[in-house]
């Protein structure tokens, strides 16, 4: 069943379709067939072969035009028929292919100069300014297949004109995309590492085979039951929920060994009885079950219901990693109540020797020296912890939000840098589109609407960043110019609709009127123009939104309606989503931990003293995200409910354990210190296993994705369980909550101990 699954990036999954921006790219889509873009460039390896050039291009227009994925009408270069030499100079318009049949290198280049110069619209767009380098501009729509696919068709159907003679890249946000997918694919042999490592950890903290292997066992059930039920729901892998399988192996295996420490002790215990070891097998399956599962299944639940809390983001991919999530745990959950205990009776007994041997490793040592921090100076904890706090919250004022896919790769990588080198020559490989709606037919016409234009795109152009803007405002100006003789002036907007209807009609006469669909539907009532860009800074996005709208508020008719949109405008959309709905998602997250813990310990202080060390280490986490300049995106978002989702366990066990121990007839004191010993050295054992299977992702140093899963979920882990066995034991010993300090539950001949 798990066959049939793969690992596909459908970008459109990562966007917030809610916001005004995805539903102008909604209407830029249905009207244009616009969406995202591949920038193909082409260059003659010897300088001035420029035919050779030429040829390529215009054989890789023609197979492009036919390739599935490719958005034909809108395929730009200088070989495809819409794209015109306008030329007046014999008095008559003139309307021509860009490339007329041509002899060698130096017919081309005369050629190529003439038309730029009548035609700068072409310029940085089609060919570089100094006319040596030629661009393909190719909108594509990905299938369920992805973006790995479509790029490898396009690699395959450019292939046959790669040669000696000819250099030829591509850039682009499809190839960014692309590479997502197969740096993806990594997940194959990081997982069984990561598998390595966790049981490693297991093995140093158990040194028993048994113990290594029946937690990893738990986990592994977990991952191949919740890929499967994907599977069956049709749910595929991506990017961010491809890690979920090292996620749910390491809470499995977590929640196995808080049981399996549980079942040491009262097995080391039933045996100093002198019961058979067989039948001290069975008592203490029984006996840490019955201990230890109430708190397995309160921290199942709390993980498992902040992890669907994620359903309400508005995002799909996000979405899909929380219902991937609470699946695994909740077969997780199943898995340890119905299946471990049975193998654990099946399997033969511990040896007695080695189980009544008190070990005194580094993890006693840690858990020693942890329980003598809280017991003696319980405030000189709780003052570090803020001072942590505060020098975290001053790294969270650094923090910067930045979800262009690009930011997923480092600069150093191969596709960083061909796409960094277009740009530096071309027009830029990301864009923004304005959508201008007019409320009648022919309203494109109007000039009222061509001078708004014509003032937005002149505006535009000298906004740092920006390398390109194209509009009908360019064609309009150039015939304006053309039929006045190609005087030497600039081209003037018409002075009616009328005039405006007459060019266009001149120069239908000459050309397929089409040719204009990427800049005006076939009713003139709704217009696009094109910003191509080299920085894509949410500070540059806002900026030019803030022109368009001012202008269209200004300058544009009653009832005319301009938004923008683009693959450059769709990261600042989920920029806006992350700052607004992140902050909300954490509320519930923890909202939810709080109302699981307070109906499990029946308190709400116990809801407050869970939540806290959440807290703590969600601070941790983004502060140290923002002292590292690590930017917010989604794919770090999403590592608050990991933190919040997976770190409850560590306070509901200790706390639990604590609970426990008081009722068993300890003092508090003794009840903590006995918890951290028992619990608080389990919590060890698991966060270490966490952090170090998560670790294993830093191996993919040119996918940024999993280095920041890796780096900052590992912290988080090692900081909520920091947060759990210090700051948070520590205000148990300064406010003693009332649910820990009742008075115990002893036989009647006991003494009494103080509540």
């Amino acid at each position: 069943m798990t066959s049939s699954l793969n690992i596909v990036v459908d970008d459109k999954d990562v966007l917030p379709w809610s916001h005004r921006y995805m539903q102008t790219m909604t209407r830029v889509e249905t009207i244009y067939g616009n969406y995202t873009t591949f920038v193909i460039l082409v260059r003659g390896r010897v300088p001035g072969q420029d035919a050779v050039a030429v040829t390529a291009v215009r054989g890789m227009s023609e197979a492009l035009a036919a390739m599935p994925g490719i958005v034909p009408q809108n395929l730009l270069s200088v070989a495809v028929n819409k794209i015109k030499d306008i030329d007046g100079r014999s008095g008559d318009l003139a309307v021509r292919p860009f490339l007329e049949d041509v002899g060698g290198d130096e017919a081309v280049t005369a050629r190529v100069a003439a038309v730029l110069e009548r035609n700068p619209i072409y310029r940085d767009l089609l060919v570089s300014a100094d006319g040596t380098m030629f661009g393909i501009v190719a909108e594509v729509r990905a299938d369920s297949t992805g973006y790995r696919a479509l790029s490898q068709r396009l690699e395959a159907t450019i292939a046959p004109y790669r040669n000696n003679d000819v250099e030829i890249v591509v850039g682009g946000q499809p190839s960014f995309l692309a590479l997502s997918e197969q740096m993806s694919d990594r997940m194959g042999w990081l997982f069984p590492l990561a598998l390595v490592v966790i049981a490693l950890v297991h093995f140093e903290a158990f040194r028993s085979v048994q113990a290594m292997v029946l937690p990893l066992v738990t986990g592994l059930m977990a991952v191949i039951w919740g890929l499967g039920l994907m599977s069956v729901l049709k749910i595929p892998l991506d990017p961010f929920n491809a890690v979920t399988p090292i996620l749910i192996l390491a809470v499995g295996a977590g929640h196995a060994v808080q049981i399996l420490k549980r079942y040491t002790e009262c097995y080391a215990e039933t045996l100093a009885q002198d019961v058979p070891p067989q039948e001290a097998q069975h008592i203490a399956v029984v006996t840490s079950y019955a201990s230890v599962m109430p708190a397995v299944f309160a921290a199942c639940m709390a993980a498992i219901a902040g992890f669907l809390s994620l359903l309400f983001f508005d995002i799909e991919a996000i979405q899909r990693f929380g219902l991937f999530a609470a699946i695994g745990i909740a077969c997780v959950l199943v898995i340890e109540a119905a299946f471990i205990p049975v193998v654990r009776c099946r399997l033969r007994p511990p040896d007695p020797q080695r189980a009544r041997q008190v070990s005194a490793g580094p993890w006693e040592r840690i858990a020693g020296v942890v329980g003598s921090m809280v017991l003696r100076r319980p405030g000189r904890v709780l003052a570090i912890a803020l001072l942590i706090a505060a020098v975290a919250v001053a790294g969270i004022f650094r923090l910067h939000v930045l979800n262009s896919v690009k930011a997923y790769f480092p600069a150093w990588t191969e596709v960083r840098q061909t796409d960094d080198a277009i740009n530096r020559v071309m027009a830029g490989t990301d864009v923004v589109f304005v959508l201008v709606e007019t409320p009648d037919l022919d309203g494109v016409k109007n000039p009222q609407v061509l001078r708004a234009l014509d003032k937005i795109q002149t505006a535009l152009a000298q906004k740092p960043g920006v390398g390109k803007v194209v509009s009908l405002v360019d064609y309009v100006k150039r015939l304006d110019r053309a039929i006045g003789g190609d005087r030497e002036a600039e081209g003037l907007i018409p002075e009616s609709a009328e005039q405006a209807s007459q060019y266009l009609l001149l120069y239908s006469l000459s050309a397929d009127p089409l040719d204009f669909s990427s800049v005006v539907d076939t009713d003139y009532r709704t217009t696009l123009m094109t910003v191509f860009l080299k920085d894509t800074s949410s500070t540059i996005i806002r900026d030019i939104e803030c022109t368009v709208l001012e202008i269209g508020r200004e300058d544009m008719p009653a009832g005319t309606v301009v938004g923008i949109a683009g693959n450059a405008a769709s990261p600042v959309a989920m920029a806006d989503m992350i700052v607004t709905s992140k902050l909300q998602n954490i509320g519930v997250i923890a909202a939810v931990v709080f109302a699981v813990a307070s109906l499990y310990f029946c308190s709400l202080a116990a809801g407050i003293l869970v939540v806290l060390p959440l807290a703590f280490s969600v601070l941790v986490v983004f502060g140290a995200m923002g002292w590292a300049g690590v930017p917010l995106n989604v794919p770090t978002a999403t590592i608050a409910a990991l933190c919040i989702g997976i770190g409850a366990d560590y306070a509901v066990y200790l706390l639990s354990r604590v609970r426990e121990e008081r009722r068993n007839g300890r003092d508090l004191d003794l009840a903590v210190s006995g918890a951290i010993a028992s619990a608080g050295k389990a919590v060890m054992f698991v966060a270490t296993a966490i952090a170090a299977g998560f670790l294993v992702l830093l191996l993919s140093q040119s996918f940024l994705v999993h280095v920041w899963l890796g780096s900052f979920v590992g912290l988080a882990m090692m900081t909520a369980a920091l947060a759990t066995l210090l700051p948070m034991m520590a205000l148990v010993m300064l406010v003693r909550p009332r649910f820990l300090t009742v008075a115990p539950v002893v036989p009647a001949d006991s003494a009494s101990v103080t509540a």
